[in-house]
């Protein structure tokens, strides 16, 4: 736990992002069991977000976070091509993604 090496090293600036990602996607477990995760969510926090990134908040385009529910998930539905096509639209993105986690000395990747 200790270590930076076995941390995500999130931007404090995606912690919002992350939260309210988990929040529709625990969808798939029972209703009373929910707080109780996103509470252990918040516990973690420190393990999860990178204390030396900077403060503010990401502007993102919720529609390209969708995630589905379990309806959608059971019955084998497929992502919409609007959710696809907002994903492949800032490639940049996904390399400058694996720059921070690939390339950041403190984590296991980068080493």
């Amino acid at each position: 736990e200790d270590l930076d090496e076995t941390k995500l090293l999130l931007p404090k600036a995606a912690w919002g992002v992350l939260r309210a990602t988990a929040e529709v996607a625990a969808d798939h477990f029972p209703k009373p069991l929910i707080p109780d995760i996103l509470d252990t969510l918040e516990k973690a926090k420190g393990l999860i977000v990178d204390p030396a990134s900077p403060e503010g908040e990401i502007a993102v385009d919720r529609t390209a976070l969708s995630v589905k529910d379990v309806k959608a998930a059971a019955a084998g539905e497929q992502i919409s091509a609007a959710t696809l096509a907002a994903r492949y639209a800032d490639p940049g993105a996904h390399v400058a993604a694996r720059k921070r986690v690939f390339g950041d000395p403190r984590t296991m990747y980068g080493r």
